[in-house]
C-alpha cells in the first residue's frame, strides 16, 4: 500500500510507501495456577483459557495463530501433549463451520529455556480453547511464573489490551529442616 502527494505544480512530492496495514484481531488469555504456594518439588495444576473475543475468525486461509507458554520455575508435565486434552469450544456463533485445532510445534519450541509453542488454526470470533497441564516447582526456583500468551497470524494486530499475555505465579514456601 502507498499514498502520494503533493501541493502543486510539482514542487513538493510527500509519499508514503511500502506501508503495511494489519487488521485487527482481539485474542485472550487468562492464566490460573493451583495451589498459590508450594515447596519445590510440589506440583501445580496450570488452567489456561484461550478466546478469540471479536472482530476476525483464525482461519486457514488468514494463517496460523501461535500460543506459546513460557515457564520459569517449573518443569511442564509432557508439555508435547498438553493439546491432546485441549477442550474446545467454536463458540455461539460460527457461520464458517470452523473445527478449531492446536498442535504442538516442536519446531518453534525450545524447551531448555522452558518455551513451548503451538499452533492454533480456524479459531472462530467467541471460541475458547482450555488447557490444563502439570508441573512439577524446580529447585531452582524462588518463584515459578507461567506466561501464557497467544499472537495473532501475520497481517494482524492483537487489540487486547493485555496483548494476549496472562501470568500465574506461584510462590515457594522455604522447608524448615
Amino acid at each position: 500500500i502507498g499514498f502520494g502527494g503533493s501541493t502543486g505544480r510539482g514542487f513538493a512530492n510527500n509519499d508514503i510507501r511500502d506501508m503495511q496495514a494489519a487488521a485487527p484481531m482481539r485474542l485472550q488469555t487468562t492464566n490460573a495456577v493451583t495451589p498459590g504456594t508450594t515447596i519445590v518439588g510440589g506440583g501445580v495444576t496450570y488452567t489456561t483459557v484461550i478466546t478469540n473475543t471479536g472482530l476476525h475468525d483464525v482461519t486457514t486461509g488468514a494463517g496460523t495463530a501461535t500460543f506459546a507458554i513460557s515457564a520459569t520455575g517449573v518443569d511442564l508435565t509432557n508439555p508435547q501433549n498438553i493439546a491432546v486434552g485441549a477442550v474446545i469450544n467454536e463458540g455461539p456463533t460460527n457461520p464458517s463451520n470452523l473445527v478449531t485445532t492446536i498442535a504442538y510445534n516442536a519446531a518453534a519450541s525450545t524447551p531448555a529455556n522452558g518455551y513451548y509453542a503451538y499452533d492454533v488454526k480456524n479459531f472462530p470470533v467467541g471460541g475458547t480453547i482450555t488447557l490444563t497441564y502439570n508441573g512439577i516447582i524446580n529447585a531452582k526456583a524462588s518463584s515459578a511464573i507461567n506466561d501464557a500468551s497467544i499472537t495473532p497470524p501475520n497481517g494482524y494486530l492483537n487489540i487486547d489490551p493485555n496483548s494476549g499475555h496472562s501470568y500465574a505465579q506461584t510462590f515457594i514456601r522455604p522447608v524448615m529442616a
